[in-house]
């Protein structure tokens, strides 16, 4: 999409507020020592590439692309940042992996207890290390939601900038997408219901525990948990296509 200087500019101020309220969302997930101000610069950067880059053809309203752009620079710098250690981001793709292998054997989502004893750890300490994750999150989720669709799809950002616009990147992005909606309808009901309120409905973590009755250190556990079981079908998602199997 050619866009003339006048227009860049327009769409630049007109979706300013789309980026300030994407930071303020992954923010909340963050480190203290993790400036919003930072995030929202990046985010601004993401809004000018997806400016610079968004074709009608995409099959995307340009405020969702806009918004997996924005989503998707903000987490390449934090990813850049290497805040986790390595350990932690060890026992994060063992939790991920146990909620994987347990489905595979099991033919449906495992619980919280199954998850742990596979584990070899405590529920509570299980819970404790998905609030300790919560904001250790490589992809991007944004709800892509239309009029008469269900809100339940989700578009994962996953595909590197250098193939994203490729015939091969958008034949793996429809895939992806059918992939994970087939991944979300499976979740657990509270798992996925949380998912439509957070993503879809764009209510914040206070708002989600008033309409579930949870606490919001507990919404922050299910979302994180919710996170790894489909980043586990995401991963092994993708190996197949690089196996090509």
């Amino acid at each position: 999409m050619k866009v003339k200087n006048s227009n860049f500019e327009e769409l630049i101020m007109k979706n300013l507020p789309l980026v300030k309220n994407i930071a303020i969302k992954i923010h909340g997930t963050l480190p203290k020592s993790i400036e919003l101000d930072d995030l929202i610069n990046t985010g601004i950067l993401g809004l000018i590439d997806a400016i610079k880059k968004y074709d009608k053809n995409f099959g995307l309203k340009f405020e969702s692309y806009a918004s997996i752009r924005i989503r998707g620079a903000i987490l390449d710098e934090l990813r850049k940042l290497d805040w986790l250690p390595r350990s932690a981001r060890e026992r994060k793709k063992e939790i991920e992996r146990a909620y994987l292998e347990l489905e595979k054997k099991d033919g449906k989502p495992p619980t919280e207890e199954q998850v742990a004893e596979y584990l070899g750890i405590e529920v509570e300490k299980l819970r404790e290390l998905l609030y300790r994750y919560r904001g250790n999150k490589i992809g991007s989720f944004y709800a892509s939601g239309e009029k008469g669709e269900s809100g339940e799809e989700l578009i994962l950002y996953y595909l590197e900038d250098e193939r994203e616009d490729s015939p091969e990147a958008k034949v793996t992005y429809k895939e992806l997408r059918e992939s994970l909606k087939k991944a979300i309808s499976n979740l657990p009901e509270r798992e996925k219901l949380l998912i439509s309120l957070y993503y879809y409905d764009d209510l914040n973590q206070k708002e989600i525990g008033e309409v579930m009755n949870i606490t919001e250190s507990r919404v922050s556990q299910l979302r994180t948990q919710a996170i790894m079981r489909l980043r586990a079908k995401i991963d092994e998602f993708f190996k197949i296509k690089k196996g090509g199997k």
